[in-house]
């Protein structure tokens, strides 16, 4: 990656609330990593994500854009940039509570499930 990359800047508090989901209870894996291992972790999720998502989040988190100004750079609509930025700081969450990436199709089959029971 071309730019250096540090945990206060990624999880630092931004203007707009991000969500972290826990599953059961909180990150217990992320508790006893190092720093080492938390950035480790964090670059093998950035390099991960599509392009555009990884542009919107680095833009967002750590070159402090509005949203507003990452519509017109991208080319996508605000609700889009928002999507794409709430993907990516669930991804990251996921990446250092030690969760595996999880396929689109598998989550839709969750959500159906859930919705029927209901």
């Amino acid at each position: 990656m071309d730019r250096k990359i540090d945990r206060q800047s990624l999880c630092a508090p931004s203007r707009r609330p991000t969500i972290c989901w826990p599953r059961t209870g909180g990150s217990v894996m992320a508790q006893h990593l190092t720093e080492a291992e938390h950035l480790e972790r964090m670059e093998q999720a950035l390099l991960r994500m599509p392009n555009i998502r990884r542009q919107i989040f680095l833009a967002a988190r750590l070159d402090h854009m509005p949203f507003a100004e990452i519509v017109e750079r991208t080319g996508l609509s605000r609700r889009q940039v928002e999507r794409q930025f709430r993907i990516a700081i669930r991804q990251l969450c996921d990446a250092i509570d030690g969760y595996p990436p999880v396929p689109w199709w598998r989550r839709l089959l969750r959500w159906i499930g859930r919705r029927n029971r209901s």
